[in-house]
């Protein structure tokens, strides 16, 4: 009779082994905080900035078209010449002649249609044949 050894228990054991060691060395071997010593600054000191902000003119002299970014180039040119004296080109007039309306009819109501329907045929009987599988009986669940 001979003894055989399953290879799974002595490669846990080997595992359980490496996990212990790698679990030990980890709790025993902390590693020392580098200490950076106290903060120190060595530039100059700190100073506080202002902002001057342009002040803004009397409104007599402000025109939004001017001077607005969401109104369309062409606008701001025409009539900031306006405002500055300037003769701006005037726009030639073009005729234009209104389109002509289209003549709709005038709308007839709509008359469903039913499709005819088919002629009811009763099934037909006919023979089973002689290999045809036969009823024994029923099968119902909870004895139903």
């Amino acid at each position: 009779m001979s003894l055989r050894i399953a290879p799974e228990r002595p490669v846990a054991v080997a595992a359980l082994a490496l996990l212990g060691l790698a679990a030990g060395y980890w709790l025993l071997s902390g590693v020392a905080a580098i200490d950076p010593g106290l903060p120190s600054y060595k530039a100059g000191a700190v100073v506080r900035l202002e902002a001057a902000v342009p002040q803004i003119a009397a409104f007599e002299k402000f025109h939004v078209n001017v001077d607005n970014p969401f109104v369309p180039l062409q606008d701001r040119i025409v009539e900031g010449d306006k405002i500055r004296g300037v003769r701006a080109p005037r726009p030639i007039p073009v005729a234009q002649q209104p389109a002509p309306t289209p003549r709709i009819p005038p709308r007839t109501p709509a008359i469903p249609i039913e499709p005819a329907r088919p002629a009811w045929a009763p099934p037909r009987v006919t023979a089973l044949p002689a290999n045809a599988p036969e009823c024994v009986g029923l099968l119902a669940p909870d004895g139903k």
